[in-house]
């Protein structure tokens, strides 16, 4: 799925747990001259084991920013530039509700 405009990315099944075997990929990309900030409301995942990954870029090669799993919120991540790729990806074993974050955009930093 691809977002450009500032929104929530709920990554479970609504009111459900998420399914086994989920693979579901975001691609952000912010306006130009600005990054992706992510920020997490709600994270719900087995630890270590059903991941939600940040990557800076488009592509899963990219240069992986962050890995989130677990019910602790994570502190706010930055894209380096303007795209950032998420993807939620889970084993076949157990499940929960997944997680809920915001994404906006802010100006990036002349170097």
């Amino acid at each position: 799925q691809i977002v450009n405009t500032e929104r929530v990315i709920n990554g479970g099944s609504g009111a459900g747990d998420y399914a086994a075997g989920s693979d579901c990929k975001w691609q952000i990309k912010a306006p130009e001259g600005h990054r992706v900030v992510l920020a997490f409301h709600r994270l719900n995942t087995e630890l270590q084991r059903d991941l939600v990954y940040a990557f800076a870029g488009q592509e899963t090669s990219a240069t992986i920013i962050a890995i989130v799993s677990g019910n602790n919120l994570p502190p706010i991540i930055k894209s380096p530039g303007e795209d950032l790729l998420l993807w939620f990806v889970t084993d076949m074993a157990n499940h929960a509700s997944g997680f809920e974050v915001a994404v906006s955009f802010e100006p990036q930093r002349a170097p």
